[in-house]
């Protein structure tokens, strides 16, 4: 009995320990369920099936990525039949088209691209439950961001629709890239630790001011200028993906240098 009651404690801890792991991992397993629903449909005895004729555009630019890799698709002549059209492939198909390069350097099946076509978009956004937690963490505590993952494989329900197998859907890319950059910027935000920066503060910051903060900032404070970085890059990826995001990237790397320029003029505390 003492061995049970230890075993028990033993499993209890670990489960203490990790439930916010644990979290994550149902809410990944409970996506890749529910959206991989219904997969006969498209995987069949004749092969692979593309049902959604708006995927075609995307099947073609992976194809010929992975035939022609690094190069793209430059012009499309099924966009504007027979002339043809100039082609802008977005990063989701060169994301699947260069996986689909290197599946078939390994020999994986011939209709790897329609393969990945179906399936990434359902990767993309069960792996978005990973900075979904940890923002949630980050800005409120444990327990919340254990109900938040939870909670993510059904809401947004726009979320469903956009990845469930069959979607072939690009803005799944964007919502991860988007979660990471807030968890990015989250971090950085957080260890400046502004809480009194206004816009009179902002306006009253000399040159000297700002120069001299900065200059202390990138080799005092590495953590800020590592997450910072990490935002930025997460913001510039998110960009090849959504023309908004080359927006965001601006904002977001004037954001921060004005803020943490602010924060360590007014806190002085190197």
């Amino acid at each position: 009995m003492s061995d049970t009651n230890i075993n028990l404690q033993n499993v209890s801890n670990v489960i203490s320990n990790n439930y916010g792991f644990i979290a994550i991992l149902l809410s990944i397993v409970s996506i890749i369920s529910t959206r991989m629903y219904g997969y006969t449909a498209f995987f069949t005895e004749n092969g692979v099936s593309i049902t959604n004729p708006e995927l075609y555009l995307n099947l073609r630019n992976i194809e010929y990525i992975s035939a022609n890799w690094p190069f793209v698709l430059q012009t499309d002549p099924y966009l504007d039949y027979p002339g043809g059209a100039v082609n802008s492939s977005g990063l989701f198909d060169y994301i699947a088209g260069t996986l689909a390069y290197f599946g078939q350097t390994l020999q994986l099946p011939f209709e790897i691209s329609k393969i990945l076509l179906l399936v990434l978009p359902i990767i993309l956004i069960a792996v978005t439950a990973i900075p979904v937690y940890y923002t949630a963490k980050e800005i409120f505590n444990r327990p919340i961001a254990v109900g938040t993952v939870l909670i993510y494989p059904v809401i947004p329900s726009e979320l469903y629709s956009t990845s469930v197998i069959g979607s072939g859907s690009s803005e799944t890319l964007s919502v991860l890239l988007f979660s990471l950059s807030l968890y990015f910027m989250t971090k950085a935000l957080k260890i400046a630790e502004l809480n009194i920066i206004t816009v009179e503060v902002l306006s009253e910051l000399t040159l000297d001011d700002f120069t001299d903060s900065l200059y202390r900032a990138t080799t005092v404070n590495k953590k800020f200028i590592r997450y910072s970085l990490f935002a930025t890059l997460s913001v510039t990826l998110l960009g090849f993906a959504n023309s908004y995001g080359l927006f965001l990237l601006t904002a977001t790397t004037l954001v921060f240098t004005l803020l943490y320029t602010a924060s360590r003029t007014i806190y002085n505390d190197y």
